[in-house]
């Protein structure tokens, strides 16, 4: 049986734990205290119970509370063995190797109670069966990796790295920490399962009928709602970007103050309404869905300067750099400057203030000259990279950096939220 679950989570997973009389098997990139003392008192209760848990161990994370490193103390105290894997964004419940639940709930309080979620129960065997798989096979690359496994060594590393950050944030001396721990994985080194339905002639009956059909009605393209021109977003919307090919940077001016929020330009075009990107100079090498991040400047209150990404986006189906309408001009003035553009098939900008948005600086000091294709292998400082895109409008990334850029706005996302912006 395969059951759909938006709502009672906390209810149902509760109840999994109190069945559980083998094994407990949990992925989740945040953990709250809360919930780990569920795992926890599971343990106590049957000592011989099999708990294992796969997280992240981003600091960046720990400082803005999604997730908590007393509570992965708390696990590890009480005999829990606990994995850590780089950018980990997979959610994973399994109960006896009999029952799971698979969805978009991270083993938060918030995840349980408070946040719109989707999940799936299912005792169906033969996809249990595959879930099992996956969550071995990554436990297995995590013994393998040197820093895949939670020692009490490692956590002390990390729990000394957290201080210092948390330290040098309350003194205003640094507002983004890079410091990640974990193993470090590809898609390539997952497991590849073969297609589960096929092997499951039980199931494929069950959900061939019409009144609970829940899949097909789900994914069916005659059920999904028409766009709206925005929205407000929260954790579990993503953004169907084109990942793993080269990103646009779009450099915008710099501002004084660090608590503005940024705004998207929509025009009108053929009764269509639309979000565009301006350029002085044309972009030479666009394609469809390439990757897009706007990136602003402001000064600190120490009057350092900072460029922090606020959005991103990507690009409608792209032929050529468009001309501004005549009629923009009256309501963008500033146009006449910037001429071309290019429209924007989705946008998402974050629901804070610039200071509280990711920064370049922290991003080239985690991947280096990768940060740029032009800069790529390059044997450049911190401090040449960063000075590379003055007064240049824009700049191509490489897929090294638009995959990490996407995960690190991933967790903005999750702790500010963010405004979503479709062109007609």
């Amino acid at each position: 049986m395969i059951q759909l679950l938006t709502k009672d989570m906390e209810v149902t997973i509760l109840k999994l734990f109190d069945d559980a009389q083998n094994s407990v098997y949990i992925i989740s990139p945040f953990l709250s205290y809360k919930t780990a003392q569920i795992l926890c008192e599971a343990k106590k209760r049957r000592p011989s119970l099999d708990c294992r848990f796969i997280t992240r161990l981003n600091i960046e994370d720990m400082l803005r509370k999604a997730n908590d490193i007393n509570a992965i103390k708390l696990l590890l105290d009480n005999g829990i063995i606990v994995y850590a894997v780089k950018w980990l964004h997979s959610k994973l419940y399994l109960f006896d190797e009999r029952e799971s639940i698979v969805g978009s709930a991270n083993f938060t309080l918030s995840g349980f109670r408070k946040n719109i979620e989707l999940s799936f129960v299912i005792d169906e065997r033969d996809v249990v069966t595959k879930l099992c798989e996956y969550f071995k096979a990554l436990a297995e690359q995590c013994i393998a990796s040197e820093e895949g496994v939670v020692t009490s060594d490692l956590f002390q590393r990390v729990s000394e790295k957290y201080s210092e950050a948390e330290r040098r944030r309350k003194k205003g001396q640094s507002s983004l920490s890079t410091a990640v721990f974990g193993a470090t994985l590809q898609q390539t080194d997952m497991i590849n399962c073969s297609p589960i339905i096929n092997g499951t002639q039980d199931m494929i009956d069950e959900l061939n009928k019409k009144e609970i059909d829940v899949v097909q009605d789900l994914l069916s393209p005659k059920d999904i709602p028409e766009k709206t021109n925005e929205h407000i977003i929260g954790q579990a919307d993503t953004m169907p970007l084109n990942r793993g090919k080269e990103c646009l940077y779009k450099f915008e001016g710099t501002r004084f103050e660090s608590n503005s929020f940024h705004e998207m330009v929509s025009v009108m075009n053929e009764d269509k309404k639309i979000y565009i990107l301006n350029f002085s100079k044309c972009p030479k090498s666009m394609c469809t869905k390439m990757p897009v991040y706007v990136i602003k400047g402001f000064y600190d209150s120490q009057k350092r300067p900072h460029q922090v990404i606020v959005g991103r986006g990507y690009i409608r189906a792209f032929k050529e750099i468009k001309r501004v309408k005549k009629m923009w001009l009256d309501q963008y003035p500033w146009m006449k400057k910037y001429k071309n553009y290019v429209v924007l098939e989705e946008f998402e900008s974050l629901n804070t203030r610039l200071e509280n948005c990711l920064y370049l600086e922290e991003i080239i000091k985690q991947i280096g000259s990768e940060v740029y294709v032009a800069t790529d292998g390059k044997a450049l400082s911190s401090q040449e990279l960063n000075g590379y895109h003055a007064r240049r409008p824009f700049m191509y990334g490489t897929a090294n950096a638009d995959q990490y850029i996407s995960m690190q706005f991933d967790t903005l996302v999750e702790k500010y939220t963010s405004t979503k912006y479709h062109s007609d």
